[in-house]
């Protein structure tokens, strides 16, 4: 973005906040402010004229300042600036940052290709198993880490051999769009997967819903292998992949001497993290045994420390921040009040946000998406919030028609042997039958899972 459309994007979001401010009717003068700090995000955040996370850090600056310390002067009501900074340091933001530095020792060691070339090697060399085998172990691996590295992981193991195939030929393709598309699916199988579920986590613990590592998982693993399962089939159809034998051929990194204290700190992590209804041990405390016998063991150093995704980690907790403003100044009761019907649906409600978030997802980060909607989300769904929140949240990760919508579409499209319309017309019908099987889901599935449809107080 040039510097001058940088400033028109800056210039334009204060105004329409002030606007929004001035203008909306029935406010009080906190839900006024509220409503404009609200508006400001949301021009940012789609906009991007200042990274996400800086938007999110802003947020939470001026909540704690406006709402907070310099309330009673401005004639507001004032609430302690402290609760508008808490997110930051929130357990879901600790949670996050243990799954970081998990994936980030993984991937220093050269685990991530060992794991790829071990499964893929037992594969065979048919491309319709391979297509699938490719799927699968991304989603795994997205479960855990980024799946913006992950997509660059598998899409550096599969360009030498797709670059080798005939032209024409559908396998091109057909692998880099598998792999982006399976990367988007995986993470929301765990909490730790993708921002989006991280985000919904920290705003039900905000409102007093604790939703356990394991009760996420039953929701949304079996939904991820439906939605895996889905995605195979399309690509077939549009993609038809043929019987030609395949050498996949993947590179291999050096071996490291500590791949067993890794691979037992990470299974003993992943064991607490599906237990912790068992055991009682918060995921959050769970995800600083990884950070504390890494470093004392040497393999995780400050250089490491200091390469993490912290800007995905301040991005969080400024949405969760967004959400507690809304909250404490009841912007969303009274804005929702005006815009939606009192006697809605469940159903038409429900497909109504899910719809909303995966469009916004397709065009902005789901991130981004997550953060703006998702404190909406929450007002909306009444006493027994938490099966609607899964829903909503998964749906953030399921815009993916177009090569800006994700990161791993981005690095699949960079290779240059996709065209937009490839992604598109795949992708479309991804977006809407993935976010109708959510629905479908949410429908039959989660009424059977009582401990999330009611979550804990």
């Amino acid at each position: 973005m040039s510097t001058l459309s940088r400033i028109f994007f800056l210039l334009l979001g204060a105004i329409l906040a002030l606007l929004a401010g001035l203008l909306l009717p029935g406010l009080n003068p906190e839900q006024s402010l509220m409503a404009g700090l609200f508006t400001l995000a949301l021009v940012y955040w789609i906009s991007e004229p200042i990274p996400l996370y800086v938007t999110g850090i802003l947020v939470a600056f001026l909540e704690a300042l406006l709402l907070g310390a310099l309330a009673e002067p401005l004639g507001l009501e004032a609430r302690n600036y402290r609760i508008f900074l808490a997110p930051f340091s929130s357990p879901v933001v600790v949670l996050l940052f243990g799954g970081f530095v998990m994936a980030r020792v993984f991937s220093k060691h050269n685990l991530d290709l060992e794991l790829a070339r071990v499964v893929l090697g037992r594969m065979g060399n048919r491309p319709s198993v391979l297509l699938l085998a490719f799927m699968l172990l991304t989603a795994v691996m997205s479960m855990w880490m980024s799946n913006t590295a992950t997509t660059a992981i598998m899409v550096a193991a599969i360009l030498p051999l797709v670059r080798r195939m005939p032209e024409g030929s559908n396998l091109p393709k057909a692998f880099l769009l598998a792999i982006p598309f399976a990367a988007n699916v995986g993470g929301i199988a765990t909490p730790v997967g993708t921002p989006p579920n991280a985000i919904a986590l920290g705003l039900l613990s905000e409102n007093g819903f604790s939703l356990s590592f394991f009760a996420w998982m039953t929701a949304a693993f079996p939904l991820m292998l439906l939605l895996l399962i889905l995605i195979y089939f399309l690509l077939r159809l549009f993609f038809p992949v043929g019987s030609m034998e395949l050498d996949l051929g993947i590179p291999e990194g050096p071996r490291t001497a500590h791949r067993g204290l890794i691979y037992t700190v990470f299974l003993l992590t992943v064991l607490l993290w599906v237990t912790d209804g068992i055991h009682g041990i918060p995921a959050s405390l769970i995800a600083l045994l990884p950070v504390l016998l890494f470093s004392a063991s040497g393999l995780l150093h400050k250089k490491e420390l200091r390469d993490l995704g912290w800007d995905i980690l301040f991005l969080v907790g400024g949405g969760i921040a967004l959400g507690t403003g809304i909250r404490e100044t009841g912007l969303a009761d009274v804005l929702l009040s005006s815009l939606l019907p009192s006697s809605i649906p469940p159903m038409v409600l429900a497909l109504v946000l899910t719809s909303t978030i995966a469009l916004l997802a397709t065009f902005i980060s789901n991130s981004a998406a997550a953060n703006l909607m998702l404190p909406l989300v929450f007002t909306l769904a009444g006493a027994a919030p938490v099966e609607l929140m899964v829903m909503v949240t998964i749906c953030a990760s399921l815009g993916m028609a177009l090569p800006v919508s994700t990161p791993p579409n981005a690095i699949a499209f960079g290779s240059d042997l996709l065209r937009v319309r490839d992604m598109a017309k795949v992708g479309v019908l991804v977006t809407v039958l993935s976010v109708a099987l959510t629905l479908l889901a949410g429908r039959i599935l989660f009424p059977l899972l009582p401990f999330l449809e009611r979550g804990t107080h």
